[in-house]
């Protein structure tokens, strides 16, 4: 009668015949690599700059079918799958199996991205017409990112929602651009 000894690694399962002296360090560099593998990676960036709602959403085959989940090179775990109000940034995405077995074994890197910032295309003044009259004007033109925009001519101390900029007196102003009049 032949007897076997079963040795548990992971998921992966060593047989050996009895009469094999193999100790378990032996047996463990015998060990087949883990099956789990990231299938795919959804990413959705922040709509806006400063703002938490990008997502990242994984998908594994292999192993037992029961796993967990870590964007931070597993530093944390989690069991869902989705990681949602996530800022811009790179995250480091790993999934082993829910007992702490048959961790992948390269860190898929993700870059979520915020919105390009606004930028001047011009910025165009009309100096007042005489001594003490205020009829200035400044206009502001901007692009990039998702609008509306926000302007400022006093270094960001006021926003308003008009690039555009009336009854000024002569004086220095600083004009200042910046997305979204959700701040406003």
């Amino acid at each position: 009668m032949n007897r076997w000894l079963i040795i548990l690694l992971g998921v992966c399962l060593l047989v050996l015949p009895s009469g094999v002296n193999a100790a378990v360090n032996e047996a463990s560099a015998l060990k087949e690599d883990c099956p789990l593998v990231i299938a795919s990676i959804d990413a959705e960036n922040p709509s806006d700059c400063n703002l938490n709602n990008g997502s990242i959403v994984i998908e594994v085959v292999g192993g037992n079918g029961a796993y967990e989940y870590s964007i931070n090179d597993g530093a944390t775990w989690q069991e869902s799958h989705r990681f949602q109000d996530l800022p811009a940034g790179t995250f480091l995405i790993i999934a082993r199996q829910l007992d702490g077995t048959c961790q992948t074994n390269v860190a898929e890197v993700v870059n979520l991205q915020g919105p390009d910032s606004p930028r001047f295309i011009s910025v165009t003044s009309n100096n007042p017409t005489d001594c003490g009259l205020e009829d200035g004007s400044i206009a502001i033109e901007a692009r990039g990112g998702t609008g509306p925009y926000g302007y400022s001519i006093d270094g960001g101390e006021t926003w308003g929602a008009s690039d555009q900029f009336l009854g000024l007196a002569a004086g220095v102003y600083r004009a200042m651009v910046r997305l979204s009049l959700i701040h406003i």
